[in-house]
């Protein structure tokens, strides 16, 4: 006899919880109107506001989207504040109230959404008063990435008081913005003043920068607010300013291994005692640790004296001494990797390069070669090769015939510098070689073999004196007319530059202070020019350096009339002048 009166109450709770609850009303067209504010307080514009709670109230229900990240209040509150939305209002409630005389501003940007289709009331702004004045100074601009010219979007820019010791390191700004997808960014309501402006993308949130894993950029002049400013265009890009030092030296396996705590740039062993050979390099592409190998001769622990610097020119100088205890660890295997570029027909040059994860402590000349066919065969010579300072990259540069690429007569004779140089011992043959880099299998003489670089069984002994595997890669080729020309015009009174030409961020060829010039054998595709001035003429670009209240030197892009910055090539094309202006 119970069971209806309980079905009822249960209708009754429910029907009571879905009123209690906001929810998006269902049916009828799509809505794309993004709520309308209709009163707020205080009002656009108010003086002498003295409470502690702003509300907004809204045509239709609203909701929050990640609020704190979204609002952006400035001048930054010192106190605490929560953010709530109920049915059409949205709710600031401050724990203490706000600085007395003080312009406040609120960007809503997309945090304020309606309750059926998210739409973002984005252009939404508040900005009052708590004393009798408001301040209406202005400062916009752009903020784009340094080396490829592109928007920075969702990018923190943070003002300072120039004449106060806060600044982007140790404190959160004055006032922030953040930037929108087109890199634009927009400070309104500011006080005049004396500012010190930066660009954080501020991963951690934490509103300070970390160079270590934040781009950051900065304009080394204070902005004299007096009257609002526009075009304040900030550039930023990767450079960790922190501290150089060393973080430790110890045997790691086999080597010992010299860190430390950032990218080196380059160093320099210096041995007091130079009888005794030590070879040694960077340990990994991370650049953060060196590692030195035990010298054949090896007795007891070398003094020496390791002099390291980073990408802002800092400079470490230590004192080490290391040790070689004996260790059941084998050796990492020794390792090569070879860039092999392709050979314009009509002006041939072989250039390649070959990277050893240890530096190279003896080479066998026979064993390495560049084979043409059968009549033409290269060997390594000291003319045809360069070895970097640490003996781990091995760069070969040969020149060889065009006529090579022309059908040759019987009495056409061979050039000389593809000759068998006398007194050279017997070589792997073509024949007898293989592309296969793990076995030395036999080619077929009936095959015919293709040009390829050529690296036999112990061409190369390391430092650890293990010895290098067989590898054979193909010579790749391609006629003029399979590639483009790219033409440049450089209007300027400045002496020091560099033009750059880009295939995506990848620089593919550069010319050095050419006013007038071609990029010639160049792949079809698309591209960017690019220039680096060298405003301080000292022969190289810098980056600069925020702690030394250093900018960058500028960097320009080549666009055409229309702002486009992409140069279409292609095969068998010759286009330009592309003129660039500064």
């Amino acid at each position: 006899m119970y069971r209806i009166p309980c079905i009822i109450a249960c209708f009754v709770l429910a029907l009571l919880y879905s009123c209690a609850n906001q929810v998006a009303p269902t049916g009828g067209p799509k809505d794309e109107t993004p709520p309308q504010l209709m009163t707020s307080v205080p009002k656009q514009g108010q003086l002498n506001f003295k409470g502690d709670e702003i509300v907004l109230e809204f045509d239709e229900l609203v909701r929050t989207d990640n609020a704190k990240e979204q609002f952006i209040i400035t001048p930054r509150p010192t106190q605490e504040y929560q953010i709530k939305y109920r049915k059409n209002k949205v709710i600031i409630q401050f724990d203490k109230p706000l600085e007395d005389s003080t312009t406040y501003s609120i960007n809503f940007r997309e945090g304020i959404k309606d309750l059926t289709e998210g739409n973002a009331a984005d252009t939404l702004r508040l900005a009052f008063s708590t004393g009798h004045f408001l301040d209406s100074l202005s400062i916009s601009g752009k903020v784009k990435n340094l080396l490829s010219g592109s928007p920075a979007s969702d990018v923190m820019v943070a003002l300072y008081k120039a004449n106060d010791t806060l600044d982007i390191f140790n404190s959160p700004p004055v006032y922030l913005t953040k930037t929108y997808a087109d890199g634009s960014y927009l400070f309104e309501n500011l006080k005049n003043g004396i500012y010190n402006i930066y660009a954080v993308s501020d991963k951690n949130k934490n509103l300070t920068l970390d160079s270590k894993t934040e781009k950051h950029g900065f304009l080394a002049e204070p902005i004299q607010l007096d009257t609002s400013v526009t075009n304040i265009d900030i550039p930023i890009h990767f450079l960790d300013v922190r501290e150089f030092t060393l973080q430790n030296a110890r045997q790691s396996g086999t080597t010992f291994n010299i860190k430390y705590n950032k990218y080196v740039t380059d160093y320099k062993l210096i041995l007091p005692d130079t009888t005794t050979l030590t070879y040694n390099n960077f340990a990994d592409d991370t650049h953060t640790s060196i590692q030195l190998f035990k010298p054949i001769d090896y007795q007891d622990s070398i003094l020496f004296y390791i002099q390291a610097s980073d990408s802002i020119e800092t400079v470490a100088v230590d004192t080490l001494y290391a040790k070689f205890e004996p260790t059941q660890r084998s050796p990492v295997s020794f390792t090569t990797s070879t860039d092999l570029k392709r050979i314009v027909t009509k002006t041939p040059v072989i250039k390649a390069e070959i990277k050893f994860n240890k530096p190279v402590r003896s080479v066998n000349p026979d064993s390495l070669y560049i084979y043409l066919d059968s009549a033409n065969v290269i060997f390594m010579t000291q003319e045809n090769s360069t070895w970097n300072t640490t003996g781990d990259i091995l760069s070969i540069n040969q020149a060889i015939s065009p006529d090579l690429f022309v059908t040759k007569t019987e009495n056409q004779s061979v050039p000389s510098q593809f000759q068998k140089p006398q007194g050279v011992g017997k070589i792997t043959t073509p024949e007898e070689s293989s592309p296969d880099t793990k076995t030395d299998t036999t080619r077929s003489p009936t095959v015919s073999v293709p040009p390829h670089l050529y690296m036999g069984q112990g061409a190369f002994i390391s430092a650890e004196s293990d010895t290098s595997k067989i590898f054979s890669k193909d010579l790749s080729f391609v006629q003029p007319n399979q590639l483009g020309v790219i033409l440049v015009e450089i209007q300027t009174e400045v002496t020091n530059y560099i033009v750059q030409l880009l295939s995506k961020n990848t620089v593919v060829a550069e010319n050095i202070n050419g006013k007038a010039f071609e990029f010639k054998n160049i792949e079809p595709g698309e591209y960017r020019i690019r220039v680096l001035i060298d405003s301080d003429n000292n022969g190289k670009w810098d980056i600069g350096n925020i702690k030394a209240n250093k900018e960058p030197e500028p960097v320009i892009f080549y666009e055409n009339s229309e702002g486009n910055q992409t140069v279409t090539l292609r095969a068998n094309w010759e286009v330009g002048p592309h003129v660039i202006s500064f």
